[in-house]
């Protein structure tokens, strides 16, 4: 069965609706943040969160590869503190036997405990700290070049980074392996603001404008249902934003030439 094409009308007037919008100007810079990623992120981090979920694990969780392991951490902590407790009285009382039996308890919980702490901290797939500062970058975009200020091309690159952030915060979007994100929305948001800063009459490029039609459809389809014939027709629409993605792209470059 042939699956139709995607239907941009719903988006196109979406976006039409946008340009001609009045109210209160868009910020300067844009900005975009969502839940999920907007861009990928460095290949190493992305290969230990795929390693995550093919160990049964969250992708960004904080439970430990070795949960066993991670469990007997806690007890062996109480114990020692307990035991350091034992051996301080034994030792006030003058009970040496018990205080050297308590005494090799301290030191057997201790180096479970020792242990514990520094196999969990080398777990390879443990999502450090700087693994999520590094996924809390890749959540937010922000505009690096400006063009005229409430122009249609500026209310464009608005309206690009609302649909971007609909994207990445949609639980299909969520639900996907980083590294199988089929569009990165960074790019897509770069491209229209480059083409909002090389327009000097503050009129978007056409090829920016259906990128970001593109874009808020990609975004009505992940927000809907998913049946086979909805996600073939995602497929569709991520490769048309990325081939439109280098075209606009381009566009800008020539267009912002001297």
């Amino acid at each position: 069965m042939t699956v139709p094409p995607p239907d941009y009308a719903a988006a196109r007037a979406e976006v039409l609706a946008a340009l001609a919008a009045g109210g209160p100007p868009p910020p300067e810079p844009v900005t975009a943040q969502a839940p999920g990623v907007l861009r990928p992120v460095p290949a190493q981090l992305s290969a230990k969160l795929a390693s995550r979920v093919r160990a049964g694990l969250s992708p960004t969780g904080s439970e430990p590869s070795r949960p066993r392991l991670a469990k007997l951490v806690r007890p062996s902590a109480g114990l020692v503190v307990l035991d350091a407790i034992v051996l301080g009285v034994c030792v006030a009382q003058g009970r040496t036997a018990l205080a050297v039996g308590a005494a090799l308890l301290l030191a057997l919980f201790a180096g479970v405990a020792v242990v514990g702490v520094v196999l969990t901290a080398r777990d390879p797939l443990r999502v450090s700290a700087a693994d999520r500062s590094q996924l809390a970058a890749a959540a937010t975009w922000q505009s690096s070049a400006a063009g005229p200020i409430d122009s249609p091309a500026h209310r464009l690159v608005a309206a690009a980074a609302t649909a971007a952030e609909r994207v990445a915060s949609s639980q299909a979007w969520l639900d996907t392996r980083i590294d199988l994100l089929p569009v990165d929305l960074c790019a897509v948001l770069d491209s229209v603001a480059a083409a909002w800063a090389a327009s000097a009459d503050g009129e978007p490029a056409q090829t920016a404008v259906e990128l970001v039609v593109r874009l808020v459809a990609f975004a009505d389809l992940l927000e809907a249902p998913l049946d086979p014939a909805a996600r073939e027709r995602l497929d569709v629409l991520a490769d048309q934003l990325r081939e439109h993605t280098a075209q606009t792209a381009h566009t800008a470059r020539r267009f912002g030439e001297p």
